[in-house]
């Protein structure tokens, strides 16, 4: 009895890994396949006045073939959406935003996956120029995917696209209008990269608008509530920035640099502020009058 269970075992642990090899042999042959065929569209991409339409569904068709001998694999959900980003160059945009609407039939688990497909719609709009259906779309990425990286890039993609189009009403309104969305996500997630991320994305927008006031306030609630993720350093570098070139007030970096020291007292980055502060002060000084001004315990060489 014992050795029986052991063969059936072993028999199992075999099938376990054909089964695996199969898999592995069909995403590596799904991938090979999809290579081949992004070679041939970017070809076509580039001469498409002088490409034969033979080849353009010999193309769809490379695509289509990966969609339905590998359906399982990473290479096949690729390949459904070069389809329809296909079908985009070719201006069939019924055809493309069906092939991006069996994404979110046949997926709608995979939020990443799902707001690519919804993207690539409102691409097929604007491609259109039917700017509302498009707005829709992307404020859809935006509402009902929230975490995913193109509903944290959206509200700033559609201010750029009324800038593009220099219309500076509707660019500065959806500026205002991602900065609340940006604080939300900011407030419902405390803690999380999603919320630094938030925090961060509303930084680049008072700054794309020139509100260099709020932005200063904006970083330094950041470094303070993330003072351990490893771009901190730029944050602190931007403070300094701002309030050098941009508002011409040095003083309120020297505030900021001491209120982050006061806040992490063991913070390794409290050194190299000291010594910040130290040169802020300094050249403060020496515009007001001189390095007569300047005491002996600003000094940072002098310091026992």
């Amino acid at each position: 009895m014992p050795k029986r269970i052991t063969y059936s075992i072993l028999i199992l642990f075999i099938c376990a890994l054909i089964f695996s090899f199969l898999d592995y042999r069909g995403e590596y042959l799904a991938e090979r396949k999809l290579f081949f065929a992004n070679k041939t569209l970017s070809n076509i991409l580039k001469n498409q006045e002088s490409v034969p339409s033979a080849l353009y569904e010999k193309t769809a068709k490379q695509y289509k073939y990966i969609i339905s001998k590998y359906p399982k694999t990473i290479s096949a959900k690729g390949a459904r959406l070069l389809l329809g980003r296909f079908y985009i160059s070719r201006k069939e945009f019924d055809a493309a935003r069906l092939e991006f609407n069996k994404i979110l039939n046949q997926y709608p688990e995979d939020k990443n996956y799902c707001a690519q497909a919804l993207f690539a719609i409102g691409n097929s709009y604007e491609s259109e120029d039917k700017w509302n259906q498009a707005l829709s779309t992307y404020e859809n990425i935006m509402n009902n995917y929230i975490g995913t990286p193109l509903a944290m890039n959206m509200p700033i993609y559609i201010a750029n696209r009324y800038a593009q189009k220099k219309d500076d009403t509707n660019k500065n309104s959806y500026f205002s209008k991602a900065i609340e969305y940006y604080q939300k996500i900011a407030g419902e997630y405390p803690n999380t990269q999603l919320g630094y991320i938030a925090m961060n994305s509303r930084i680049t927008c008072l700054e794309l608008m020139g509100n260099w006031n709020a932005a200063l306030e904006a970083l330094q609630v950041m470094v303070n509530n993330y003072p351990n993720t490893p771009s901190v350093i730029n944050g602190l570098k931007m403070i300094g920035i701002i309030s050098f070139l941009k508002l011409k007030q040095p003083q309120r970096a020297v505030d900021i640099y001491k209120d982050f020291i006061s806040r992490h007292p063991k913070h390794k980055l409290n050194t190299l502020l000291e010594k910040q502060i130290n040169t802020i002060k300094n050249q403060m000084d020496k515009k007001e009058g001189g390095t007569k001004g300047v005491s002996k315990s600003a000094q940072p060489q002098e310091q026992k």
